[in-house]
């Protein structure tokens, strides 16, 4: 295997593995009672067969995604792509980010589920993100120096 081929598959690895992979089989394996193996092999269809399909599919064609969509209609490919764009993105991601952050740090300590608060952390949270993000080049510095002031301050 050369190089190429390692940093693809540990990237395929980072997009696909995240707390959902690690968390939620040993639930649906706990919950699933005497139905194990079905809601097992529900799940490596659904959670690890769609997504590898959708990467194999993307990668047959030259064009990817566009050139394989094409081949169903020029439209549909159009279509289905922005949908998914949009749901990857802007739609649910995006702003699952900020309420799972909400979720995590504000509701424990504030015993709060307040759409007011919600809305005040979200707004502050994406200001700092576009802070850290604005400028690609220096986010290590920025999260750097947030992590570690001492040893910025004597760079």
């Amino acid at each position: 295997m050369n190089k190429n081929t390692w940093i693809v598959g540990f990237t395929l690895f980072a997009m696909f593995f995240g707390a959902g992979n690690l968390i939620f089989p040993p639930n649906l394996g706990q919950d699933s009672g005497h139905f194990f193996w079905p809601a097992v092999i529900a799940f490596c269809l659904t959670g690890i067969g769609l997504p590898l399909l959708g990467v194999i599919v993307g990668a047959l064609d030259k064009q990817g995604y566009v050139g394989s969509l094409n081949k169903i209609s020029p439209k549909f490919s159009v279509i289905f792509l922005i949908i998914i764009y949009l749901t990857i993105g802007p739609l649910f991601a995006i702003p699952r980010t900020a309420s799972t952050s909400f979720e995590m740090t504000v509701t424990p300590i504030a015993h709060t589920n307040s759409n007011l608060v919600l809305f005040i952390f979200t707004l502050i949270y994406f200001l700092v993100v576009l802070y850290l993000c604005i400028n690609p080049g220096k986010i290590v510095d920025r999260i750097g120096s947030l992590l570690t002031p001492v040893s910025y301050t004597h760079l």
